[in-house]
């Protein structure tokens, strides 16, 4: 999904992470809801 407007994406969604040098960690998908 995006967090922006458009697109096709029904459900708008972002996505949490932290860089630790080349390994990415604590991943977390939130999901904002629909797109309106």
């Amino acid at each position: 999904g995006a967090c922006g407007k458009q697109g096709w994406h029904k459900m708008r969604t972002m996505m949490r992470f932290v860089i630790d040098g080349e390994e990415i960690k604590d991943l977390e998908v939130i999901e904002l809801g629909a797109k309106i």
